[in-house]
């Protein structure tokens, strides 16, 4: 029995494969590595986000100091350890594996950019847009502390992968009010 081969007159397909799986690992590959580093992203700006409440809280919480509430307080004390407070309770809620380092300027100018005021706002549940007031020490119910990790603080969040596209880094932060209300 004799076979008779006809040979292929079509166009020669044979390296087609290989350069769909190739186009398509580097694709693959480019996901995974959004994926990695995206979830590096929320995960870091959601540990900002507790440490800048906890901060917050904190440093709200010695704003009722004792004195105050006996009604003869010493608001540069008080205001002083706030800043404290709110810094050592940042720096326990680290951001990817690093403690945030907020400035301890004495700066209370709401418009600067201090990691941390303190001020007054009047009426914090109905008015969420009011600004923080600075003017008069004594009324102080407020404490506004920003978190943020990038070059001047506690150094910017290590990418994985995203160093292919030509980024090594990402800037992350976040900010917290606590406010208490009047006649606590």
């Amino acid at each position: 029995m004799f076979t008779l081969r006809i040979p292929n007159k079509g166009p020669r397909r044979r390296a087609v494969s290989f350069v769909m799986v190739g186009v398509s690992l580097v694709m693959l590959l480019g996901m995974a590595s959004l994926t990695v580093d995206v979830g590096m992203l929320y995960r870091a700006r959601g540990e900002a986000q507790a440490s800048a409440d906890a901060a917050a809280m904190a440093g709200a919480w010695k704003l009722l100091d004792n004195d105050k509430l006996k009604g003869t307080p010493n608001m540069t004390a008080v205001i002083s350890a706030v800043r404290t407070t709110a810094i050592e309770m940042a720096a326990r809620n680290k951001i990817v594996n690093t403690s945030p380092s907020l400035s301890a300027s004495i700066s209370n100018d709401a418009n600067s950019d201090s990691d941390i005021i303190v001020g007054y706002l009047s009426d914090p549940d109905n008015n969420p847009s009011e600004p923080l007031s600075t003017a008069d020490p004594d009324q102080f119910n407020n404490v506004r502390v920003r978190v943020r990790r990038d070059v001047q603080h506690s150094s910017p969040i290590d990418l994985f992968f995203a160093g292919v596209f030509g980024r090594l880094t990402a800037d992350i932060s976040a900010e917290a009010y606590a406010t208490f209300k009047d006649g606590v």
